[in-house]
């Protein structure tokens, strides 16, 4: 096991076992999140046909049908500042 590994095992502990400590992060981060689903792919694999954008036209999807969804996932109200001036960049 790595260090890096132990210390979030650690960490995962310490979470669990104090309420507290995870409902002030719920409310830290909440709503600092957006799922935007801008396409899906028919047959459930990344070979499959895009059909994108899904608006202004609502797509209707067919019962029993395996779907991929594409989506981007945005940072709301979390940034990390590094001396480049590069805000969500690690």
């Amino acid at each position: 096991m790595t260090t890096c590994s132990r210390r979030r095992t650690r960490a995962s502990r310490t979470f669990a076992a104090s309420p507290e400590i995870v409902k002030r992060q719920e409310q830290f981060l909440k709503g600092a999140l957006r799922v935007d689903i801008f396409g899906l792919r028919e047959g459930g694999s990344i070979d499959d046909r895009l059909i994108a954008p899904l608006r202004p036209k609502v797509l209707a999807v067919k019962r029993g049908q395996r779907y991929l969804l594409e989506v981007v996932l945005r940072t709301l109200n979390l940034a990390i500042r590094s001396p480049q001036g590069n805000c969500g960049l690690q």
